[in-house]
């Protein structure tokens, strides 16, 4: 059913929908020095639905992820969310077009240790997107990250 779907997804400081409208700070970082602290996060994310795929209910979910591919748990929870989408087609539409849907997650106080971690984005459990990054030690400065 899915197979069509994609997103576009960035990593970003702060994100939020307004309006139908994708807004982000800080947004397209892959480095972040800050080994150990609680940091927050968020990812913009832009769900490509096919025409086909209109008023079709369909899960959604991203998780963080460490370089062995395991998921990212801080205490006894795993950093993701989950939940559901659907779109219908408005009104002008073309047949044949794609709907974007625009999604903001936030994640806060995440401490993570030096070291490569991904964003995985899957829809239907089919991955949409990924979104690699890199904790450096703190001798380590990224420049531009924070």
């Amino acid at each position: 059913m899915t197979t069509d779907v994609l997103a576009t997804m960035l990593l970003c400081d702060a994100a939020q929908v307004v309006g139908g409208k994708l807004y982000m700070l800080g947004g397209g970082w892959t480095r972040v020095t800050a080994p150990n602290r609680p940091i927050n996060m968020s990812l913009a994310i832009i769900v490509h639905v096919p025409w086909s795929l209109a008023n079709e209910r369909m899960k959604i979910e991203v998780g963080l992820r460490d370089d062995d591919g395991e998921p990212v748990v801080i205490g006894d929870r795993a950093i993701s969310s989950a939940g559901a989408i659907e779109v219908g087609r408005a009104a002008g539409l073309k047949a044949g077009e794609r709907i974007n849907v625009p999604m903001a997650m936030n994640f806060n106080n995440i401490q993570l240790a030096p070291g490569g971690y991904v964003w995985e984005c899957l829809i239907e459990d089919r991955a949409a997107a990924r979104w690699p990054f890199r904790v450096n030690p703190a001798s380590e400065p990224a420049p531009g990250s924070g």
